[in-house]
C-alpha cells in the first residue's frame, strides 16, 4: 500500500524521506491500475515509475489444494482455460456416461476459439479391454471431434500408474471444485454423487433430459437437452446447437465467468508473477 497523506517536505528528514521517495531505477509497485497516479504524487515520481502488481488469491492456495493436484494441474496447464469439465466415470460404464457426448460438445467448443480443458477422471481402469475402451475413445476425440490429447483433454488413469484403479479423493475434491463446467449426459443414474458435487461447488450444470430421475435434483436450476435421444455421429447439427445454447447460457452467468477470470488471471499467482511481477525485474537491462 502506499502513504494516504503526503507531508510537507520540509518537515521530513532521513530516513522517513525514503518512504515518500522513489530511488533511482527503482519502481514503485501498487496493487492496482485506477490509483497510480495518487500513488505517483505521494512519492513525488512520474507515473511511468510506477507498476501495477494484483493481490494473489490464488484457488490452489485458499482451497489448500493438495501436493498431487497441484502437480496435475502444472502437468497439463490447467489454469490456462475458458471451459473446464472434471467428469469422473467408471471406465467400463463410459457410454451410459456419455461421455462421447461431452467430447463432441467440447470439440466444438475448440472450433469456436476457446481454450477448453476436459479432465476424465476414469477410475476402474486397470484389464486390458479398459484400456482398448480408452484408446477407441481418445481417437473420437482426436478423429472426429478435433480434439489434442493432454492439451485438450486427459484421461488421469493415463497420468499414473497408481491413479488406473481411482484419483485420490483430495485431488478429486480439488479439480471439481477448479472447474466450472458439467455436461451430464448420463442415463442410468439414481442418485449421482457427481452430479451433486458439481452442484455445490457452483458448476454451470447441464444434464440429461431424457432420463428424469437426474432432473429431480436440478430441473429448475440446470440446462438439459435431449442427450440420448441424440447421438453425436449421426446427428452432429444437433450438437453444434446444444454447444451454443450452453456458451450462450454460460456467457449470462457473472459469478462463474468471473471466478473463471480470478481463477485464471486476476488472482492467479503464476499469471501475476509473468504477468506483471518479473517483467519489472528486467525492465532495466
Amino acid at each position: 500500500s502506499c502513504p494516504s497523506e503526503r507531508p510537507n517536505a520540509k518537515d521530513m528528514c532521513y530516513p522517513t524521506t525514503l518512504r515518500y521517495s522513489c530511488p533511482d531505477r527503482s519502481k514503485i509497485v501498487f496493487l492496482n491500475e485506477a490509483q497510480k497516479k495518487e500513488v505517483a504524487k505521494m512519492y513525488a515520481t512520474k507515473v511511468s515509475n510506477v507498476r501495477t502488481v494484483n493481490n494473489a488469491k490464488d484457488v490452489r492456495d485458499f482451497f489448500e489444494f493438495s501436493p498431487e493436484t497441484c502437480e496435475f494441474i502444472d502437468a497439463y496447464d490447467l489454469l490456462n482455460h475458458s471451459l473446464l469439465q472434471t467428469f469422473s466415470f467408471s471406465t467400463p460404464r463410459w457410454e451410459s456416461k456419455g461421455v462421447d457426448r461431452v467430447l463432441k460438445i467440447f470439440g466444438i467448443w475448440k472450433s469456436y476459439g476457446l481454450n477448453v480443458k476436459l479432465v476424465l477422471v476414469n477410475c476402474h481402469c486397470t484389464k486390458d479391454e479398459d484400456r482398448k475402451m480408452i484408446e477407441d475413445l481418445k481417437s473420437f476425440a482426436v478423429d472426429t471431434c478435433g480434439l489434442e490429447p493432454r492439451e485438450d483433454f486427459v484421461f488421469t488413469s493415463e497420468y499414473s500408474e497408481d491413479w488406473g484403479y481411482s484419483v485420490p479423493h483430495k485431488v478429486l475434491k480439488d479439480l471439481t471444485i477448479m472447474s466450472n463446467m458439467f455436461i451430464f449426459p448420463s442415463h442410468m443414474e439414481s442418485c449421482s454423487l457427481v452430479q451433486a458435487e458439481a452442484n455445490i461447488t457452483g458448476k454451470f450444470v447441464v444434464l440429461n433430459r431424457d432420463f428424469p430421475p437426474m432432473l429431480d435434483f436440478s430441473l429448475d436450476t440446470a440446462m438439459n437437452f435431449e442427450f440420448t435421444k441424440y447421438n453425436p455421429v449421426d446427428h452432429p447439427h444437433y450438437y453444434e446447437f446444444v454447444a451454443r445454447e450452453i456458451i450462450d447460457g454460460y456467457k449470462r452467468d457473472f459469478t462463474i465467468y468471473n471466478a473463471t477470470v480470478s481463477q485464471n488471471t486476476t488472482h492467479n499467482r503464476d499469471f501475476i508473477f509473468k504477468k506483471q511481477l518479473e517483467p519489472i525485474f528486467y525492465e532495466d537491462f
